[in-house]
């Protein structure tokens, strides 16, 4: 597995704390959120339906925690209002950098390309829905990033849905990567995407780097919960009314006491169940963080043999690469002498054929003049005299 796509692991974000929680339908998906956050870097966050709150609470926290000097801005209906803590809370610790503001034309005072991050809350109204298809999505960057909420649900319906999830060709990392109660989409909408976000989009539920993701996000996201219903108990075991006797006769007292025992001694028992399956969380974490280092260790001391190996291959080739150039020098100067020796030998043809020519012509001057001897030997005085001669001797040559 790529060291960069075996996340979480690889972030710190998925540890983080968060500051605000609520018993929300998104509360298992905050390390999820804060992956995402560290991993896209947004200088502009907007998210259309604060809901409960507890996610935009969240994304201004991680901006805070980043340090990116991004913006943020929550867009409310006019009617709706975030719970009184969670709005003190957004005041008093994000209010340099973010504001929360109502209407449906707020998008008008950013430009198209200023949003790198823009969060599509659950249970948006058909005014807020037109406003993110009209206002928002224009506005996103090329390195813009959509979040989903709850996408099955009412707040993606009609027009909307189509502008979010019609082109087949977007990146999209369907949640849920834990088993959270809801669920949250990342579609990669710009084209400049970090490489890891575009490779996990691109991987499906099977593959390695998916299933730690699942496995990791999902236990974080769970024992956020659990962190969560064991603060409420211990609440509500603070909150306890003082039930005082008054008037109530002894045995009734005695009854009241009796059952307070009991739903103490329950209360106790489920803190001790919960602190256990919180305790087992971070074992687990622990163990997949020991897995992690192991992998990653391997991987490096792969890497480093696969680097030799490339070196060790591109030296071979650059071997070869000088003796090819060795070979078509060698195959130049070959051809280069056959040339000359092609040269050489048609020059040589020549000559032969010149000299046959010559010694032919030779050969029938020869000849002439020959015939030319005989025939004046034959016209000559001494030849007529002497035949006399040369018959006799003829003669006794037969005879002896």
């Amino acid at each position: 597995m790529d060291q960069d796509l075996n996340i979480p692991l690889s972030s710190q974000a998925v540890f983080w704390r968060p500051r605000h929680v609520a018993g929300s339908p998104l509360l298992e998906d905050i390390p999820y959120l804060f992956w995402v956050l560290e991993t896209v870097r947004p200088r502009s966050v907007v998210q259309v339906g604060l809901g409960d709150g507890l996610l935009y609470l969240a994304l201004c926290q991680a901006v805070e925690r980043l340090g990116t000097d991004a913006v943020c801005l929550g867009i409310q209906e006019d009617a709706a209002e975030l719970p009184e803590a969670l709005r003190h809370a957004h005041d008093s610790q994000y209010g340099d950098f973010s504001l929360i503001l109502r209407g449906d034309r707020a998008g008008e005072a950013l430009q198209p390309g200023e949003i790198d991050m823009l969060v599509v809350d659950a249970g948006l109204s058909a005014a807020q829905a037109g406003g993110v298809v009209r206002d928002w999505l224009p506005r996103l960057s090329r390195h813009g990033i959509v979040l989903v909420c709850n996408p099955d649900g009412q707040a993606v319906e009609g027009a909307l849905r189509a502008a979010l999830y019609g082109d087949d060709n977007l990146l999209r990392i369907a949640g849920p990567l834990s088993p959270a109660a809801g669920r949250l989409d990342a579609l990669l909408w710009g084209a400049d995407q970090p490489e890891r976000l575009k490779r996990l989009a691109a991987s499906n539920w099977s593959t390695p780097a998916h299933r730690g993701a699942r496995l990791v996000f999902g236990r974080l996201g769970r024992a956020l919960v659990d962190a969560w219903a064991v603060s409420e108990l211990r609440e509500s075991r603070r909150g306890e009314p003082a039930r005082r006797g008054g008037g109530m006769p002894r045995a009734g007292r005695e009854d009241a006491f009796e059952a307070l025992m009991q739903e103490k001694a329950r209360l106790e028992a489920e803190n001790a169940r919960l602190a256990r399956q919180c305790d087992e969380r971070i074992e687990d974490i622990a163990v997949l963080v020991q897995t992690f280092d192991r992998d990653k260790s391997a991987l490096q001391a792969g890497t480093r043999s696969a680097e030799a190996e490339v070196a060790r291959l591109r030296e071979h080739l650059a071997a070869a690469e000088r003796a090819g150039e060795a070979g078509r020098s060698q195959a130049e100067e070959v051809q280069k002498r056959n040339a000359m020796l092609e040269a050489e030998r048609s020059a040589l043809q020549d000559e032969l054929a010149r000299v046959v020519a010559e010694g032919e012509a030779r050969l029938a001057e020869m000849a002439r003049r020959h015939a030319d001897e005989i025939r004046a030997l034959h016209d000559s005085t001494s030849w007529r005299i002497t035949r006399p001669m040369r018959s006799v001797k003829q003669a006794f040559s037969r005879k002896g």
